[in-house]
């Protein structure tokens, strides 16, 4: 038995835009400030947190962005 589903295309490439923005756009922010706080010697300890809590505050903005 196949299934069709080229009914829900284009919504499937509009989730998938999606995600990428909402997760894609603050994992990058991120990345680079992991890096220049590398790069200005901040303690390697604080770095991850650091990085870690703009990721989830970057989401969580972006999610209010999409949904509102």
């Amino acid at each position: 038995m196949d299934l069709d589903f080229s009914f829900a295309r284009e919504e499937v490439n509009k989730l998938a835009l999606d995600i990428v923005v909402v997760l894609g756009l603050p994992f990058v922010l991120a990345i680079i400030l992991g890096y220049v706080l590398k790069m200005l010697n901040v303690p390697i300890r604080a770095v991850g947190p650091l990085a870690s809590v703009v990721f989830l505050i970057g989401v969580f903005q972006m999610f209010k962005y999409y949904v509102g």
